[in-house]
C-alpha cells in the first residue's frame, strides 16, 4: 500500500484514534492521581584534614582527604549511620528500608558529601537529612585515624541544612497523562492501519480502482430497497449512473459488439444461490446484446434483442 492509503485508512478510522488517545490520557491521569507525592531534601557535610601548617602538609592532607571521601560517601547508607538516627527520630523502619530512601553523592573533585532523603512527608524527609549528616560526622570522626594526641585528623562537618521542600519531585503527573495519552494515540493508529489491511471489502469506487485489476466503468448512486431506477426514478441520479455505465459499456471493445454482461454479487453465499434475485428492472444492453437486473446479482443473457431471454446466475 501506498503512503496515501495509510492516510486515507487514518482519516477513515479517526474516531477510533480519537477514542483511544482519551482513554489513554485518562488512564494516564487517573493512575498520576493514585501516585503518592515524594519530596527530596538534601543536606551536605564538608571533609578536611585537621593537620598540616606547611604548604607540602596542606597537598598530602588534601589528596588523603580526597580519597577517604569516596569511602565516606558510602558510609552515609550504612547501618553504623543510621541506627542512632532511627533510634533519634524513632522512625518505625529497618536501616536497609530507610537506606532505599538516601542517596550520598560526592560532586567531582570536591571534598563534600551531599546527603539526599526522598520521603513522602517533606518536613520528615528535611529532619532525616539532618540527622543523617549528624550521624555521618560523628562516625566518620570515629572511624577516622587518630593523631599521637589522640584526636581525629580529619574534620567531618554539616555545611548546609536540609529545609523542608515545597513542592514534590514526584510523580510527574502531566508526563504520566501525557505519556498515556500518546500511548492511547500510538495503539489507535496501530488499530486502524491493521483495520485497513485486514478489512478486504471493497466499500467506495476508490477501493476498486486501488486494485489495479480491472478498470472502473461506474458506480450507482444507493437508493431504497425495491425501487427501479429506471422506470420509477428515470430523471434520478442511479438512473445517470446506469446511463454512464451503459455507455462505457458499449464503448468498451469497439472492434466487437458485446454479447453478454455479467453481474455477480461478491458475497460467495449469494452467488452460490443464497438469495433469490427478482426478474424485473431490465433494459436492454448495448448492442442489443443482454439484458440484466442492474440491482440484484441475476444476470440475463440474450444472444439478440429479439430472442427470448434465458436468465442465468453468475458463479
Amino acid at each position: 500500500m501506498d503512503p496515501q492509503h495509510y492516510w486515507r485508512a487514518l482519516l477513515k478510522s479517526w474516531p477510533l484514534v480519537v477514542v483511544l488517545a482519551l482513554v489513554g490520557g485518562g488512564a494516564g491521569y487517573a493512575y498520576a492521581q493514585t501516585q503518592p507525592d515524594s519530596f527530596r531534601a538534601t543536606s551536605s557535610v564538608f571533609v578536611s584534614a585537621t593537620e598540616g601548617s606547611d604548604p607540602n602538609e596542606l597537598l598530602q592532607g588534601s589528596s588523603y582527604t580526597q580519597n577517604l571521601v569516596q569511602s565516606y560517601t558510602r558510609l552515609a547508607t550504612s547501618s553504623v549511620v543510621l541506627e542512632p538516627v532511627i533510634q533519634q527520630m524513632g522512625l518505625d523502619v529497618t536501616p536497609t528500608q530507610l537506606a532505599r530512601q538516601i542517596t550520598a553523592e560526592n560532586p567531582l573533585n570536591t571534598v563534600i558529601i551531599d546527603v539526599a532523603v526522598v520521603d513522602g512527608d517533606a518536613q520528615r524527609a528535611a529532619d532525616v537529612a539532618n540527622a543523617v549528616t549528624i550521624s555521618l560526622s560523628r562516625q566518620a570522626r570515629a572511624l577516622s585515624p587518630e593523631n599521637t594526641a589522640g584526636n581525629s585528623t580529619l574534620s567531618v562537618a554539616p555545611i548546609a541544612e536540609a529545609t523542608p521542600p515545597t513542592s514534590p519531585i514526584s510523580p510527574n503527573r502531566r508526563l504520566i497523562a501525557l505519556s498515556g495519552l500518546a500511548i492511547g494515540t500510538v495503539l489507535g493508529i496501530a488499530l486502524a492501519l491493521l483495520r485497513s489491511v485486514v478489512d478486504t471489502r471493497l466499500r467506495t469506487a476508490r477501493d476498486v480502482e486501488d486494485l489495479h485489476l480491472v478498470p472502473l466503468l461506474g458506480s450507482v448512486t444507493r437508493r431504497n430497497r425495491g425501487v427501479l431506477a429506471l422506470s420509477d426514478e428515470p430523471q434520478g441520479a442511479a438512473a445517470d449512473d446506469f446511463r454512464r455505465i451503459r455507455a462505457q459499456l458499449q464503448f468498451a471493445d469497439v472492434d466487437r459488439a458485446t454479447r453478454t454482461i455479467a453481474v455477480s454479487s461478491v458475497a460467495a453465499d449469494e452467488r452460490e444461490g443464497g438469495r433469490r434475485s427478482p426478474s424485473t428492472s431490465r433494459w436492454p444492453s448495448p448492442s442489443g446484446a443482454s439484458r440484466c437486473s442492474w440491482w440484484t446479482p441475476t444476470c440475463v443473457a440474450a444472444d439478440s434483442p429479439s430472442s427470448p431471454p434465458s436468465r442465468t446466475r453468475s458463479a
